[in-house]
C-alpha cells in the first residue's frame, strides 16, 4: 500500500503533463474529472495536453468548477496545428495558454526514437507505423540543414517570452533541445525539457548542461509504471530516476505524470506512486516537494501555488 507520506507530499503538487479527453486517442477523463480527482488528493494544479488540438478550452471549463485546482492549457505544434506554426502558438496564447509544446508525435526525432529503441522487428513495425499514422505523415525538425534553428522556432519562443508562457520541448532530439534551451535563455523564456532522459536519449552531462542554462528537466510517471501503453524497452526504474536526481540535483527537476490514457492509473494516483517509489530510493521529502510543488509552479508562472 502506498504510504501516507507520499500522499501528503502530493498535496500542493502541480502536474505539467496530463492527457485529457476528448481526443483522437483513448483517454480516461475530461478536464473536469481530472481536476476533481486531483483535488481529492490535495493537488493544486495541472497542465492539460493533447497531441492534436489546443487544450485551452478544456482548462477554461475546468477552472469554472468550484474546485481548488488550477488547470492550464497548451497547444502542441504538431501537424494538426500546422507544425512549427507561430500563428497557432499566438492564437493559443491570446486565448490564455500556459504552455506551448514543440512537436511531439510529429517530430522527426519521434520516429527515429521508436525505430531505434525497439528490438523486435514486428513490434518496431507496428509501433513506428502507428506513430507515423498519428503524425499525419509529418516529420518536423526544428533545425535547418546547417544545424541552426529554423526561424519559426525563434518566433514561437519570442511569443512565449513576451507573454510569460512556458516552452516545452516535446519529443525533440538532443541537438534540437540544446538549441531550444539556449535560445530560450537568450530570449528570456522559461523552458522545460519534456521527459528529459527519454526521447532525447541524453546523458547525465548533457542534461546537467541544460539545467545550467536554466531549463527544468521533466521526469514522468508513465515510463516508470510499466504502462501497457508502452513497450518494455522504454520502461525506467525508480532507482534510475533517483540516481539522476542525485547526480544533477532536485532543483533542476519537475515530476510529472504523462498519464490520462485508458488502461493507466489516474494522473493523481500515478503521481502518488511515483513519489512513493522515489522516497523508497532515498529521495528526501524536501526534494520531492521542490520537484512536485515549487519547480512546476515556477515554470508556469504560478508563484502563488508554490
Amino acid at each position: 500500500m502506498t504510504n501516507r507520506t507520499a500522499r501528503s507530499l502530493v498535496g500542493g503538487a502541480v502536474d505539467l503533463h496530463v492527457h485529457v479527453r476528448p481526443s483522437v486517442r483513448p483517454r480516461r477523463a475530461d478536464s473536469r474529472q481530472l481536476v476533481e480527482e486531483a483535488a481529492a488528493l490535495g493537488m493544486r494544479g495541472m497542465l492539460l495536453k493533447d497531441h492534436d488540438r489546443s487544450t485551452v478550452p478544456d482548462a477554461w471549463h475546468a477552472n469554472a468548477l468550484d474546485v481548488d485546482v488550477r488547470a492550464g492549457g497548451a497547444v502542441c505544434l504538431n501537424a494538426p496545428s500546422g507544425g512549427l506554426n507561430p500563428a497557432a502558438a499566438e492564437a493559443a496564447i491570446e486565448m490564455g495558454a500556459d504552455a506551448i509544446f514543440f512537436p511531439t508525435d510529429s517530430a522527426f526525432n519521434d520516429g527515429e526514437f521508436w525505430s531505434g529503441v525497439l528490438s523486435d522487428p514486428a513490434s518496431k513495425a507496428a509501433v513506428v507505423g502507428e506513430h507515423r499514422a498519428r503524425r499525419h505523415t509529418a516529420r518536423i525538425s526544428t533545425l535547418d540543414a546547417a544545424g541552426g534553428l529554423v526561424p519559426e522556432v525563434g518566433q514561437v519562443i519570442d511569443l512565449c517570452a513576451a507573454a510569460g508562457v512556458l516552452v516545452c520541448t516535446g519529443h525533440l532530439g538532443a541537438d534540437e533541445v540544446t538549441a531550444v534551451v539556449e535560445e530560450c535563455a537568450s530570449r528570456g523564456a522559461r523552458v522545460v525539457v519534456t521527459h528529459a532522459p527519454v526521447f532525447t536519449r541524453a546523458d547525465d552531462d548533457l542534461m546537467a548542461r541544460w539545467a545550467a542554462s536554466g531549463a527544468l528537466l521533466e521526469l514522468v510517471v508513465i515510463f516508470c509504471c510499466q504502462s501497457p501503453q508502452l513497450p518494455s524497452e522504454v520502461w525506467r526504474s525508480y532507482e534510475t530516476e533517483a540516481a539522476l536526481i542525485d547526480r544533477i540535483g532536485a532543483d533542476a527537476f519537475v515530476l510529472s505524470t504523462d498519464l490520462g490514457q485508458v488502461g493507466n492509473p489516474s494522473p493523481a494516483e500515478g503521481l502518488v506512486a511515483f513519489v512513493d517509489g522515489l522516497l523508497g530510493e532515498g529521495i528526501s521529502e524536501s526534494a520531492i516537494s521542490r520537484m512536485t510543488r515549487v519547480n512546476p509552479a515556477r515554470a508556469l508562472g504560478w508563484e502563488d501555488l508554490q
